[in-house]
């Protein structure tokens, strides 16, 4: 399911914070206001943590600049987002906090490594959230938000 409004909401909410315009307190309270059943924003709302604390308050510029790599993930976050395309990557079950730290004491770590190593043999990983890189190559031609997205 597509939810439109929640997508635009997000992609400006990530346009913001990455330009600056927002900080990390800011953009956190408003994308976990967000409601949605649309499962792309749920995940990338939880990916997109990973480029910023949620403790110390900041924006993305000096220490808390991101790295080209990190841009180009970005980029491809929003060109999703704008795009009609379902989020059909299967659900990892073992992402729960409390359930990845369970199964990782008890197989001294080897467990979450081979199903993330096995969950991402589901698509190419290279291009999520899009599931294959034809449906990545599609937003792009299709796009003149992000039609340059790497």
């Amino acid at each position: 399911m597509i939810d439109r409004d929640a997508r635009n909401k997000l992609a400006e909410a990530i346009r913001h914070f990455v330009a600056g315009l927002s900080n990390n307190f800011e953009f956190d309270n408003f994308v976990w206001s967000i409601r949605t059943k649309d499962t792309g924003v749920a995940r990338i709302r939880q990916e997109i943590w990973y480029v910023y604390d949620d403790i110390k308050h900041h924006k993305l510029k000096g220490e808390w600049t991101l790295s080209d790599e990190q841009k180009k993930i970005i980029s491809r976050f929003i060109l999703f987002l704008k795009s009609d395309i379902e989020y059909r990557w299967p659900p990892k079950h073992w992402e729960f906090p409390l359930v990845r730290l369970f199964l990782g004491i008890i197989t001294f770590g080897f467990l979450p490594r081979y199903l993330d190593k096995k969950w991402k043999e589901n698509g190419t990983w290279e291009v999520w959230p899009f599931l294959t890189a034809s449906e990545f190559n599609e937003a792009k031609q299709n796009s003149v938000y992000l039609a340059n997205a790497t």
